[in-house]
């Protein structure tokens, strides 16, 4: 009788730890997809007042400069960002077409559909017509943008 009533004790405790955890993830998960869709907001509006608490202080943009260079530091990628915005007319719109996330990685699949400046930072002539499509690939850490790759279609 013991052995039964140990047995069905640890079965229970193992089916509330993996729920625990189902759940903890679950949450975790959904903040990460949160966070992601305001970074895109962000390059929408202009508005990267909130980014800082989604990327790291000591994150890398390993594509993000106007060459293709590495973007290192959080201020730094923030104000990278904001730039974007800047570089195109209203009505810029960055599209998510599909994210899979989880607590280490978010990969999204997105077009972004825009008309540059006059003066664009980024490489590109002004009032150019942009309508691509491109996959993002941020390794997390602690909830927070460690890192960044950019695979433009």
């Amino acid at each position: 009788m013991k052995k039964i009533i140990f047995i069905s004790a640890a079965a229970l405790s193992f089916f509330c730890i993996s729920c625990k955890d189902n759940t903890a993830t679950t949450t975790t998960t959904a903040s990460v997809k949160q966070k992601n869709s305001e970074v895109y907001k962000a390059i929408e509006t202009g508005d990267v007042s909130k980014l800082h608490d989604y990327i790291a202080t000591d994150a890398v943009d390993h594509n993000g400069g106007p060459n293709g260079e590495d973007v290192k530091g959080g201020d730094s990628i923030i104000a990278m960002l904001g730039q974007i915005h800047n570089s195109f007319e209203p009505g810029l719109k960055v599209n998510v077409v599909s994210r899979a996330e989880n607590v280490d990685y978010v990969f999204t699949l997105s077009d972004m559909v825009g008309t540059t400046t006059a003066n664009p930072v980024m490489v590109m002539p002004a009032h150019f017509k942009i309508n691509s499509r491109s996959v993002d690939g941020v390794q997390l850490q602690g909830g927070r943008a460690q890192a960044h790759w950019m695979f433009i279609g």
